[in-house]
């Protein structure tokens, strides 16, 4: 994958992490700092070779990882901000 950098968190200046939730229907990548609540949008997207969901409008793993990392270094909040 390409190089994606990721600011400290804007509320606390911890680590910030990628989860990935293999949620059903569809996983879930969010980023989240490690020493606080603040967490980036969650973001849904096409499992890799998954067939049921072979649809247009969902984004990949890559796309989905982009602006999720968008997002975070814009200091986008889903909950939990401090």
């Amino acid at each position: 994958m390409d190089d994606i950098r990721l600011i400290p968190c804007p509320s606390c200046g911890g680590q910030p992490v990628v989860l990935i939730t293999p949620a059903w229907p569809l996983p879930v990548l969010q980023i989240a700092c490690s020493c606080c609540p603040r967490r980036g949008p969650e973001n849904i997207f096409k499992p890799e070779g998954d067939r049921a969901f072979d649809c247009e409008l969902l984004p990949g793993l890559a796309e989905v990882r982009r602006r999720a990392a968008d997002a975070w270094n814009e200091g986008a909040d889903y909950y939990g901000g401090i």
